[in-house]
């Protein structure tokens, strides 16, 4: 106690009772397929990136995306917005992923959600526009409610390969941006 940790009834630490269950390989494994870990330090891992100016995009797609965007940059006064739906970019990336390993089943049309697992208590991380569509939402909460309003709705769990993707895929769109941007970040 002089330490300042809780107790359990023993009088042994919470935390040393929770070592004792989660070996460290555990923990890493927690960390490799944690989405708020992945998320909680995926700044650091951007900045870095972004630092090293590591990935850059193929100059044919810098060029040919500078030259759908020049009409726009004639107008000196003008502004150029781009809205960026980042709560529907996981399930986005999920899908797309999805269609590319050969599944011919989903498409934009199939409501689909991103989920922390696929117990009934598993959270709704992100869904797409038809799966909005039909009530379901990240608002839900859980997969068992979300599974009684849309029994079709297909579940992609968080997997570190999906966030993995995700990562790399923002990559690609943050590119864009600076590149649409005229190459100021």
């Amino acid at each position: 106690e002089s330490e300042g940790l809780a107790s359990d009834v023993e009088g042994e630490s919470i935390e040393k009772a929770n070592s004792k269950e989660m070996p460290a390989a555990k923990v890493a494994e927690f960390h490799r397929a944690s989405r708020l870990h992945f998320l909680g330090t995926w700044r650091e891992r951007f900045e870095c990136w972004r630092a090293a100016g590591a990935g850059q995009m193929p100059q044919e797609h810098t060029e040919q995306l500078r030259k759908e965007l020049a009409p726009l940059w004639t107008d000196a006064g003008a502004a150029l917005w781009a809205h960026l739906d980042m709560d529907c970019f996981f399930v986005s990336v999920a899908t797309r992923d999805a269609a590319k390993a050969g599944d011919s089943s989903i498409s934009d049309e199939v409501p689909a959600a991103v989920v922390s697992g696929l117990g009934p208590s598993s959270e709704i991380c992100s869904a797409n526009y038809a799966a909005r569509r039909a009530g379901v939402n990240t608002h839900l909460w859980f997969v068992e409610r979300a599974m009684t309003m849309l029994p079709t709705l297909r579940l992609f769990p968080i997997t570190s390969e999906l966030l993995r993707s995700v990562e790399d895929t923002w990559k690609q769109v943050y590119q864009l941006l600076v590149a649409a941007c005229n190459d100021i970040p």
